[in-house]
């Protein structure tokens, strides 16, 4: 498991800092980012993982963007719907295991996307766009 990078609660973390974290995949968030431009952005913090960026309609998230050194992580809660409609979709089949494995809570069921590099990052691109679409 990844060490959270961001800890220090006085210090948000800036646009160099996210850059110089991410590395490589730091073009990667910042596609999501621009797919997400419609939604507020917002950095959080929390003992357990650190500064966080939180994108989100109104005070509901989309998703967190959760920076790690030289990689990042998605994550997010799918209502009940969304889920059985990304277990329909043929474009979406490669994650159906970690749909069908996330543990249900209040807001919806938690699915967390690890991105290391571009051969990973192609269907949470995918998955996030759809998840736009039908959030609108």
């Amino acid at each position: 498991m990844e060490e959270h990078i961001f800890t220090d609660k006085l210090h948000e973390p800036t646009a160099y800092d996210i850059q110089n974290a991410l590395g490589e995949v730091n073009p990667l968030a910042g596609t999501l980012l621009d797919i997400s431009a419609a939604y507020s952005k917002v950095w959080t913090y929390t003992k357990s993982s650190g500064w966080m960026l939180k994108v989100c309609d109104r005070k509901k998230a989309l998703f967190y963007l959760i920076p790690f050194e030289n990689a990042f992580a998605v994550s997010m809660a799918v209502r009940e719907s969304e889920r059985e409609t990304f277990l329909q979709d043929a474009e979406l089949e490669k994650i159906n295991d970690l749909l069908l494995s996330a543990k249900k809570f209040s807001e919806g069921y938690a699915i967390r996307f690890h991105i290391a590099n571009a051969g990973e990052f192609g269907i949470v691109k995918l998955f996030i766009q759809k998840l736009i679409k039908i959030r609108n």
